[in-house]
């Protein structure tokens, strides 16, 4: 079964670039979460967050 690329492409890269955006936003709130802790419970987040 093959699916044509002018039907497909497009939308793939709408949603590609929708989820990494979001993926994006994400990691920046949880770094900033992350460091808000860290300032304020520094001994509580010795444990390694990514």
């Amino acid at each position: 079964m093959k699916s044509s690329p002018s039907v497909f492409g497009p939308n793939l890269n709408l949603l590609h670039a929708k989820y990494f955006s979001d993926l994006q936003a994400v990691g920046d709130n949880f770094l900033r979460i992350k460091s808000q802790l860290t300032l304020h419970f520094p001994d509580q987040v010795r444990f390694p967050l990514i």
